[in-house]
């Protein structure tokens, strides 16, 4: 399910940095789900690059690796995200 920016529940809390929420939400999706991106082009992994995140990061990889290959728009990965956000 997503918001009119087709932001999913996981994407929300890992963009505001609900670290628990993440826990449990990322149980119930697999990498299909958790790599819908919303209507700006980032998936859930991505927005927690770009936010900062290394805790939120560090759940959704122990949980599903895959999503380290996920690319934005620009084809960029996450770690360039995060890279050119400092």
């Amino acid at each position: 399910m997503q918001n009119q920016s087709g932001e999913t529940t996981l994407y929300v809390a890992a963009e505001c940095g609900y670290v628990d929420i993440v826990k449990e939400l990322i149980k119930r999706y697999d990498m299909g789900s958790a790599a819908i991106k919303a209507k700006n082009g980032y998936d859930s992994f991505h927005v927690a690059a770009k936010q900062g995140n290394s805790d939120i990061l560090k759940i959704l990889t122990e949980a599903i690796l895959e999503l380290l290959m996920t690319t934005d728009p620009s084809n960029t990965t996450a770690l360039h995200t995060a890279a050119s956000q400092g």
